[in-house]
């Protein structure tokens, strides 16, 4: 269990909001399919058992989804096919 910090101490811990864009690497928009995925991350409490901020989680899932439609592409090269253009679901397949 997390210690509890003094209000001295937490009020020189940077805000998460401020933290966000420097933990994600720029300063960017969340994509439609993040804050889905991290609403529902949250909803759920599945941050909890990592003690992971849901946007982190969010962003790891999309970064293995298109890890993931880079190796369906090297696959298909691999067996002659061709890769085959995907373009990405419209925020409205989702609702």
């Amino acid at each position: 269990m997390p210690q509890r910090q003094s209000p001295s101490e937490a009020s020189t811990r940077p805000s998460l909001e401020r933290v966000k864009p420097s933990l994600r690497g720029s300063a960017r928009e969340m994509t439609a399919l993040e804050e889905e995925l991290r609403a529902v991350i949250n909803r759920c409490s599945a941050e909890n058992g990592s003690d992971t901020p849901d946007f982190l989680l969010a962003g790891y899932l999309v970064s293995c989804l298109e890890a993931f439609d880079v190796a369906v592409r090297q696959r298909e090269i691999w067996y002659g096919r061709g890769p085959k253009p995907v373009d990405p679901p419209s925020s409205s397949s989702f609702e």
